[in-house]
């Protein structure tokens, strides 16, 4: 097996400003757990010739991976400066500038400017930072083949008060509330945090998509699940993948599945599925 591209390039890992990260903030990062994730979300047999655009793409790392198996462009966008500027140093070291190219700016700016399309998108631990997830999710839609999402579930029980602890880790461990977190279509609401550099989180009022919205959603836009590199990363990252923490989703547009539409117009004009009911007679 070829050694890690994040052990022969270290400093994608080693200037990473989540690689201190405390847990409650979301976990550190190393040279093993970032090479798992990449080998399953963006496989290298998938990347030759391909055009990656990463959101909110911190150092790059993601860049650094793509490009070292074969990618013919690597556009990054990321909002700190600081980490736009040594993404920037860090790739040039290795790639030709012809290769790749980072923008400091916020992502939806990105978006509503961009007309370009990516055979791949990634965007990873970032939609919970957005003001509006659903609409960044349906422009990325225009642009992209495949979506690459990585995401923490919403905290339904963990920060309820009503249920003693008992009851609660007995809904918590249960298979029921694995399939309910990952299936069922809803948006959680509360604080969250975001990583800065200096050691320090930056915490706010957040929306965070369950991965079953995200099925939904993305169904809707004629794109299908890719349940493997979810299913494997919980087995072998099970402290990071998990009901309680992180999941990870791949999206494949799919030419011969219609987008649907959604809304009381579109259920009359037959572009979503609907059904009239009969009124019972008493």
């Amino acid at each position: 097996m070829d050694e890690s591209i994040f052990i022969t390039k270290p400093e994608f890992i080693d200037l990473d400003i989540r690689k201190n990260r405390p847990k409650i903030s979301g976990g550190n990062i190393n040279a093993d757990n970032t090479f798992i994730k990449h080998s399953l979300l963006l496989p290298k047999s998938e990347l030759t010739g391909k055009r990656i655009l990463d959101l909110g793409s911190c150092n790059a790392a993601s860049g650094a991976w793509v490009l070292n198996y074969g990618a013919s462009f690597y556009k990054g966008v990321e909002l700190l400066p600081n980490l736009a500027k040594r993404s920037r140093i860090l790739l040039k070291k290795y790639y030709s500038p012809l290769k790749w190219n980072i923008e400091n700016l916020e992502i939806e700016q990105f978006l509503k400017d961009n007309d370009t399309s990516y055979d791949i998108t990634i965007i990873a631990e970032i939609l919970h930072a957005l003001s509006d997830p659903i609409s960044v999710l349906r422009e990325i839609t225009k642009i992209s083949k495949v979506i690459v999402i990585e995401s923490t579930h919403p905290s339904i029980l963990q920060k309820t008060n009503f249920l003693n602890e008992e009851l609660k880790m007995q809904i918590l461990n249960s298979p029921d509330y694995e399939n309910y977190i990952e299936n069922e279509p809803f948006m959680g609401f509360g604080i969250e945090g975001m990583t800065l550099p200096d050691e320090q989180t930056l915490l706010f009022k957040s929306l965070k998509p369950s991965l079953g919205l995200l099925k939904s959603f993305m169904r809707n836009e004629g794109y299908i699940y890719n349940d493997f590199a979810n299913k494997h990363l919980k087995e072998l990252l099970p402290n990071i993948y998990s009901k309680y923490n992180k999941y990870a989703a791949i999206f494949i547009k799919k030419e011969d599945v219609p987008k649907k539409n959604y809304g009381f117009n579109a259920a009359l004009e037959g572009t979503t599925k609907s059904k009239i009911y009969k009124w019972r007679k008493y």
